[in-house]
Order: structure tokens, then sequence, then C-alpha cells
């Protein structure tokens, strides 16, 4: 009895899992999935000031942004969907290759 008010009450404490599961941020790229919920939501990343570089649809279940463009720097990536307000944060550590690209030049690949 004790074992079944044990299990009861930890799976009332276990976390819900999140609809956005990163599985990568290397080499200036982020690159996540979404599950079915998450499918149209709004993607917007914002660099370390606030200020919206990039603004699209998630159109698929994997994303990929591409970073190399930017400089280094601090950044968000926010996806809202039906009151949902999944944050992904991305530091870019890596020498800036903006100077060798447009300042404003974001990629992204959606799967």
């Amino acid at each position: 009895m004790i074992a079944l008010v044990m299990l009861i009450s930890a799976s009332a404490f276990a976390k819900t899992p999140h609809p956005v599961k990163v599985l990568s941020k290397s080499k200036d790229v982020v690159y996540f999935k979404v599950d079915c919920t998450m499918v149209g939501a709004s993607m917007i990343v914002y660099d370390e000031t606030g200020t919206m570089i990039y603004s699209a649809v998630v159109t698929g279940k994997k994303t990929i942004v591409d970073f190399y463009a930017e400089p280094s720097g601090s950044y968000t990536i926010h996806l809202k969907k039906d009151g949902a307000d999944e944050v992904i944060e991305y530091n870019k550590l890596s020498v800036s290759h903006a100077e060798l690209a447009s300042h404003d030049h974001i990629s992204v690949i959606q799967l």
C-alpha cells in the first residue's frame, strides 16, 4: 500500500515532456525537433539586445537555425503556438563571421 501511494505521488510530480527538443547546438547551428502540437508555431529569433532578427512559421517537425553569418553573442529562439511559449537559448562563442556575409542573414532549414 505504501509503495502504491509513493508511486502515485511520484507520478503527480513528474514533469510533462516538452514539445520542443534540442538535438544539437554545435558549429553555429541549432538543430531541434518539435512534436505535432508545435507544427505551425511562430518562430522568432532575437539577438542579445532583444532585436528580432528572423521570423517564420514552423512547417515541419525538424528545424535547423544557422547562425554562421551572425556575430558572436547570445540569441533566443521563441516558438509560440496556442498559448505555449518554448524558448531555446544559444550562445555563439565562435569568431564572428558577420564581416563575411550580410549582417541580416540567417539560414533556416525545415525538414
